[in-house]
């Protein structure tokens, strides 16, 4: 008999859960763009921020590399601030529970159920207003019948990742599912200073458990836990030596035969530039390293209660982490930084539904709080900065306390036409306190403090705020639906960090909430009787105090600004013949910001992470073969030029790249083992995907993408 394709078509339409129920993705009036597990498998997915491959619009940012903080950035709206305690406007759930810590986002997937993207402002049905969108990874549920499967993938730079499953009933009414991860390779970045090892190296272990129990067919509890712990030689920076341009604030390149510093031709502040001539090669004197640790468990309960669906979600999150860096990225003692993050979340979330014949509600509560202690401890060369402060040591303490009332209501006029309107009421406490030391004592004790003793009430923030949704969804015939949409998303007031470096007053820690209008008008398309499916919507951003992030002088900081994005997003995603698929998706922006202060002007720029242009396709044919099935695939991604901050500067400003990526399978007549080759950044593309500019200094950091990489990866189940 021959084999069953695993995922039948790697673009099936995926049943989503984006309004709190399933429904197909084509009957919802919400720019979405879904993966069932099995598509991400074929598509090469395994960890968060690969999903920007397929995902028109989306965009990851990683100031410290793969496996660090991770922040999605989606038409436009993002955030590159790289402060631990900030959280990003692109909310990310696992399984239906908000993260909030950027360290504990960028995890490896596996045993994954499927993954949503929600385009525009959410918070009239999830737990954590979000002003860009929502990325939400639903995990495989225990199942009273016994399964298992095993994944191995063996590659380049000696990678071992073993993947593994297992679930079954322990009783008619209690089930359970155990998953585990295990990934390890090499550093891909050569560090030619002897004694230092390579950067890049990435050693980690995840798990979950899950308990389903029945205690009806109206009742039952889900209870998860889930470790991991990662130990990582980071990704280190390339280096560039770097001045300040004619115009007094574009950060440029020091030109070989020019000796700005007085230290060489060509070199930064230290007498350093980079000699290797190879991208994948750094000279930097202190190994970069990542330790992180996460925990947490969620029980979610739903319960029928005559024609009311009831949902309580209670969860707790906790992550650590110790990072440091070789911030100048030369072969001498100069800058160094280390960041330890300790992060408490806990949240409880309430729903309740009801669906009568011409309409359906959804009313919720939701209660979040974080305890995050953070901080800087930046070391300086004392030969180097004579007269600056050493060794300074930023510790933050930052306490969120949230709680919000939403709903949202839909109402058939007709047939065909569909009005909705959802409301959220938000009530939100912050407090920060921040004090910077100097070890050497060149400095006061304290050098900085930011604490209610020296700030009063800008230590805190205590905001209030409505938000809401407004849609109308018209469908023309079954296979067509129009829908137009109106909608406000705001993003919690924040605090700068104080590296002691700069001078700062008081009135430079806090900034204030972020305000997203959004004005949107789509189509969702199915033609040939199901075999291609187009979807694309227009939109129109108007952002009120916009929390910009730029780098002044030697810190980072987050000002309010207006900005503006104007977009169009698209999908074709079709099966003309047997055994072929295509996918095809596109993403234009064109954005601005208003009265950027550059410290010699003022002036409109673009929005950092928001290429004008992203595109992605993906090819994908099978066959019959040896008694079981044959399957090649390729996919492309394109990105525009792009900015990697607010002013827009040259070396900030990173060229058009496209990355491809080749896989082959073959699934056994059985339909339970596969056999993959794969190959990701076929042509060696080289391109940064993160940089941050530091002229004062004389260099530019720069975070780049990962080479060619080529593996092998088997899989059964039972």
């Amino acid at each position: 008999m021959t084999a069953v394709p695993a995922s039948a078509a790697v673009l099936e339409e995926v049943t989503v859960t984006a309004q709190k129920r399933e429904e197909s993705m084509q009957d919802i009036g919400i720019s979405v763009t879904a993966f069932s597990g099995d598509q991400m498998k074929a598509l090469g997915i395994e960890n968060a921020a690969d999903l920007v491959v397929h995902t028109p619009g989306l965009n990851a940012v990683s100031p410290f590399g793969a496996g660090s903080n991770v922040a999605f950035t989606l038409r436009g709206v993002g955030l590159n601030d790289f402060s631990e305690s900030n959280e990003a406007p692109v909310a990310v759930y696992v399984d239906g529970v908000y993260n909030a810590t950027l360290a504990g986002i960028g995890f490896q997937l596996f045993d994954i159920e499927r993954a949503e993207v929600l385009r525009g402002p959410q918070g009239t049905l999830y737990g954590r207003n979000s002003t860009g969108g929502l990325v939400h990874f639903i995990t495989r549920k225990p199942t009273p019948e016994k399964e298992a499967s095993v994944e191995l993938t063996l590659s380049e730079y000696d990678q071992v990742r073993v993947e593994g499953n297992a679930s079954g009933g322990l009783t008619d009414r209690l089930w359970a599912r155990a998953s585990i991860l295990y990934n390890k390779h090499d550093g891909y970045i050569e560090n030619t200073n002897p004694g230092v090892a390579d950067a890049g190296e990435t050693d980690n272990i995840s798990g979950r458990v899950q308990f389903l129990y029945q205690q009806s067919d109206d009742l039952e509890f889900l209870f998860k836990v889930h470790a991991g712990e990662s130990d990582q030689v980071g990704a280190a920076y390339k280096h560039t030596a770097s001045m300040v341009g004619e115009d007094g604030f574009d950060s440029v390149e020091v030109p070989a035969d020019v000796d700005i510093y007085g230290t060489c031709a060509g070199c930064d502040l230290t007498g350093y530039r980079d000699t290797t001539g190879d991208f994948y090669k750094t000279e930097n004197n202190r190994e970069p390293f990542v330790k992180l640790d996460t925990f947490g468990s969620s029980l979610n309960i739903d319960w029928t209660v005559g024609d009311f669906d009831i949902t309580s979600i209670t969860a707790y999150e906790d992550v650590e982490k110790q990072f440091g860096e070789d911030t100048d990225s030369g072969p001498a003692p100069f800058i160094e930084v280390t960041n330890p993050v300790d992060s408490e979340q806990w949240s409880q979330e309430f729903q309740i539904q009801k669906s009568a014949e011409r309409s359906r509600w959804t009313a919720g509560m939701y209660y979040y709080m974080r305890d995050i202690n953070s901080g800087t401890r930046t070391d300086l060369s004392r030969e180097t900065f004579i007269g600056f402060p050493a060794n300074n040591n930023t510790v933050t303490q930052d306490e969120t306390d949230s709680w919000s009332l939403f709903g949202q209501y839909e109402y058939d006029i007709t047939a065909n036409t569909t009005i909705i309107a959802g409301l959220r009421y938000t009530d939100e406490e912050r407090e920060f306190d921040m004090v910077v030391t100097d070890e050497n004592g060149i400095l006061p004790d304290p050098a900085f403090a930011f604490t209610e003793a020296t700030a009063g009430g800008l230590t805190k923030h205590d905001t209030d705020n409505l938000t809401y949704r407004l849609e109308i969804n018209h469908h023309f015939h079954d296979d067509l639906l129009v829908f137009a949409s109106t909608a406000k998303g705001v993003k919690g007031a924040g605090f700068n960090i104080d590296l002691g470096i700069d001078p700062r007053t008081v009135e430079d820690i806090p900034f204030d909430e972020e305000e997203l209008f959004s004005y949107e008008l789509g189509f969702k398309w199915t033609l040939l009787n199901g075999a291609v499916r187009f979807n694309s919507s227009v939109f129109y951003y108007d952002y009120k105090d916009y929390q910009a992030f730029s780098f002044e002088g030697l810190s980072n900081v987050v000002s309010n600004k207006d900005a503006s994005i104007y977009g169009l997003d698209a999908e074709l995603v079709a099966s003309p013949w047997e055994g072929w698929d295509f996918n095809i998706g596109l993403s234009l922006l064109d954005t601005e910001v208003e009265d950027i202060n550059t410290g010699v002007s003022v002036i409109d720029r673009e929005l950092a992470m928001a290429p004008e242009a992203t595109f992605n396709a993906l090819a994908r044919y099978e066959w019959e073969a040896m008694n079981g099935v044959m399957s090649v695939q390729g996919d492309m991604q394109y990105v525009g030029e792009q900015y990697f901050d607010i002013t827009n500067t040259t070396l900030g400003t990173e060229d058009s790249y496209s990355v491809g990526n080749l896989r082959a399978s073959y699934l056994t007549a059985s339909g339970k083992t596969q056999f993959s080759v794969w190959v990701k950044n076929v042509t060696d593309e080289e391109y940064r995907i993160y940089a941050i500019q530091v002229p004062g200094l004389g260099f530019s950091q720069s975070m780049i993408g990962q080479p060619r990489w080529a593996g092998v990866t088997i899989s059964h189940n039972w």
